[in-house]
C-alpha cells in the first residue's frame, strides 16, 4: 500500500535533487556573497535526498520481497528492468543531446569508458539507477538471514570503503580505489537495508525524534564539510555522502514516516509521487535548454527561479508521455 506522506516526500526530495544540479550545472559563477552563500545552503540542505529513496525503495520493495520470498527474483527483476529500461533509453537521449560529452569520453582510458558508461551512462545523473539496479539485485541474491542484519553489516562495511574512497580519500585515512565510489553499491546498500530493517521493525519512533535526527544529521554534515574544506581544500559541492549523511537520511525518512495524519496536501500532491523517477531521468533535458535565460537575469533570482522552471517543465513533459506509448520511459 502507498502511503501518501511518503509520495509527497519523494516529490519535495526530487524537487531538492532539480534545485541541486539547476545550481551546480547552471553555467553561472556566483559573484556576490549573497549567491555564494545561497549556493553553499542549497548544496547542504538538498543532501539527504538520495539517501531517503534508497530508504523508501528499501523499506518498500526490500519489504516486498521479504514478504513472498518465493517470489523475490520475479519481483526484484520487475523493478530492475524497468530501471534498466531508463538506463538504456536515456543514455540515449542524453547521447543525442550532448554527442561532445559522448566524444570526450571515448578520447579517455578504455578501462575509464567502460566504467563510466556502465555506471553513469552519457549524463551522470543516471548513477542513481544502476546503484539502485544493483542493490535491488543484490538483496534477491543474498544468501544469508536477511533478518538478521546480515545486509545491513554488509552495507555498513562498504559504506566506510566509499567514505574512504570519496570524500575522505584526501584525508591521511582515504583509499585511492580509482573509481567514483558513488556510483555502484558503495552508498544504496546501507540505506537501502536501513529501510528494509523499518520494514520489518516498524519503529515506533516520535516526530520529535525524527527531527532531531535530520537536524542533528544536517549539523554533523555541515561540520564534515567545513572540517574537510578548512583542513584539504575540500569544497562542499564534493561530498554525495559523509558520515552525517546517515542520521541525515533516516531523518529524513522518518518526519514523512511518522506523519499520522493526512492533510489536503497530502491528496493533492501524493497522485504525482508517481511521475518522480521519469522528473529524476528527464530533468537535465530542460536545464539545459533553460539555462541560457539565466545570463540576464539576477543571479539570486534565477537560483531560485531556475529550479522551478525546470522541475515545472519536467513534470508536464512526464504527464504527457505517461499519456503516450511512450509511458514505459517515464513512469
Amino acid at each position: 500500500m502507498r502511503l501518501k506522506r511518503i509520495d509527497v516526500f519523494r516529490l519535495f526530495a526530487i524537487y531538492m535533487v532539480v534545485w541541486a544540479h539547476s545550481q551546480f550545472f547552471d553555467g553561472i559563477k556566483a559573484e556576490s556573497s549573497i549567491a555564494k552563500g545561497l549556493e553553499l545552503g542549497v548544496d547542504l540542505v538538498v543532501r539527504s535526498t538520495m539517501q531517503f529513496f534508497f530508504i523508501a525503495s528499501g523499506y518498500f520493495l526490500g519489504g516486498r520481497i521479504l514478504d513472498h520470498p518465493s517470489q523475490k527474483f520475479a519481483t526484484a527483476w520487475k523493478y530492475m528492468k524497468k530501471l534498466l529500461l531508463f538506463f538504456v533509453f536515456w543514455s540515449i537521449v542524453y547521447a543525442i543531446e550532448n554527442p561532445s560529452y559522448v566524444m570526450s569520453l571515448i578520447t579517455k582510458k578504455p578501462v575509464t569508458l567502460i566504467l563510466t558508461l556502465l555506471f553513469e551512462g552519457t549524463r551522470i545523473h543516471l548513477w542513481f539507477l544502476v546503484a539502485l539496479f544493483l542493490v535491488i539485485g543484490l538483496f534477491a541474491l543474498w544468501p544469508l538471514n536477511k533478518k538478521g542484519k546480515s545486509f545491513l553489516i554488509f552495507g555498513a562495511i562498504v559504506y566506510i570503503i566509499g567514505l574512504l574512497g570519496g570524500s575522505y580519500q584526501i584525508t591521511p585515512i582515504g583509499l585511492n580505489l580509482d573509481f567514483n565510489t558513488r556510483n555502484g553499491i558503495f552508498f544504496s546498500a546501507l540505506f537501502f537495508a536501513i529501510g528494509v530493517l523499518f520494514y520489518i521493525k516498524k519503529p515506533q519512533v516520535s516526530p520529535a525524534l525524527a527531527w532531531g535526527l535530520y537536524l542533528g544529521g544536517f549539523a554533523i554534515f555541515s561540520f564534515e564539510t567545513y572540517f574537510l574544506w578548512a583542513n584539504w581544500s575540500a569544497l562542499p559541492i564534493r561530498h554525495d555522502y559523509l558520515i552525517g549523511s546517515i542520521p541525515y537520511g533516516i531523518g529524513a525518512f522518518l518526519i514523512a514516516f511518522t506523519a499520522k495524519r493526512e492533510t489536503k496536501l497530502d491528496n493533492l500532491l501524493a497522485p504525482y509521487g508517481k511521475y518522480v523517477l521519469g522528473i529524476y531521468v528527464s530533468h537535465l533535458l530542460f536545464l539545459d535548454l533553460l539555462k541560457p535565460l539565466g545570463v540576464s537575469l539576477d543571479p539570486v533570482l534565477w537560483g531560485f527561479l531556475f529550479p522551478i522552471l525546470v522541475f515545472g517543465s519536467a513534470l508536464l513533459a512526464v504527464i504527457l508521455l505517461s499519456k503516450t506509448p511512450l509511458r514505459s520511459i517515464v513512469v
